[in-house]
């Protein structure tokens, strides 16, 4: 199963016109910043959505998908990767393509909040871990600008220098 198709999947759970739903946005604009391995450095989150109105409490999640295990055992390893997205959203997601979560072990330990989705085989979410909800911090401009200009190009607007 492609990053792409688990994309669609979570699409389903943020339509419009109650959530805006966009997927690889970075975390800030431009392209001088690094991609090293501190909280600062630029990252990509996978998909981020937000509801728009106010009964919604213009909430936002974020979500990183795996769709092979090697990652998975990676991304849980690395909590620093994830960062950003956490810190940006009101929950945090991983997305497991089927085959990829591990039964038994630790690993529940290393989630820090997030909360673990399971694609099933037939093509829903399944909830294996919830996460926690908590209150992010404030969207710096660079990343409101960075979730604009992805959502330009849904509108065939492609304003990246």
């Amino acid at each position: 199963m492609t990053q792409g198709e688990i994309a669609e999947i979570i699409r389903q759970r943020h339509l419009p016109p109650k959530w805006v739903f966009l997927e690889n946005v970075r975390t800030r604009t431009g392209y001088s910043t690094t991609y090293g391995e501190d909280l600062d450095s630029q990252r990509y989150i996978d998909c981020f959505a937000m509801c728009l109105w106010e009964s919604g409490n213009y909430q936002r999640i974020a979500y990183e998908i795996k769709s092979n295990r090697g990652d998975w055992l990676l991304e849980l390893e690395n909590p620093i990767k994830r960062a950003q997205a956490f810190l940006l959203s009101h929950q945090f997601w991983f997305v497991l393509a089927p085959g990829v979560i591990m039964e038994p072990g630790n690993w529940y330990k290393k989630l820090g909040g997030a909360g673990v989705m399971v694609v099933t085989d037939g093509l829903t979410l399944y909830i294996h871990h919830h996460a926690t909800k908590r209150q992010p911090f404030p969207m710096p401009e660079t990343f409101v600008a960075s979730l604009l200009r992805s959502a330009c190009k849904i509108n065939g607007v492609d304003n990246d220098p």
